[in-house]
């Protein structure tokens, strides 16, 4: 599900996941979210708690929108940043 920025710090007290690569993010990203490429989080879901809210974040929500479903349907609670950070830079 796509969520706004906005909406997700407003209401939830979460995590957010920048999936992009680390060139992508270095050049700019959300105050405070961690990098963690697409891959990584896929090799490494049993890391994830099933307790915390995520908000992924890609470049225009495309990727992060088929991840955030596939961690939905583990059991994670996951919502994609909706436009992506390409939005994000546009309205904040």
């Amino acid at each position: 599900m796509n969520i706004d920025y906005k909406t997700f710090i407003s209401k939830y007290n979460g995590d957010i996941i920048d999936i992009r690569d680390s060139y992508s993010f270095n050049k700019g990203h959300i105050p405070g979210s961690i990098n963690l490429n697409i891959n990584s989080i896929l090799y490494n879901v049993n890391k994830l708690s099933k307790d915390k809210i995520y908000l992924l974040v890609c470049d225009t929500s495309k990727t992060s929108l088929k991840l955030s479903k596939i961690l939905n349907s583990l059991g994670f609670n996951t919502y994609s940043l909706e436009g992506g950070y390409s939005k994000y830079v546009l309205v904040n």
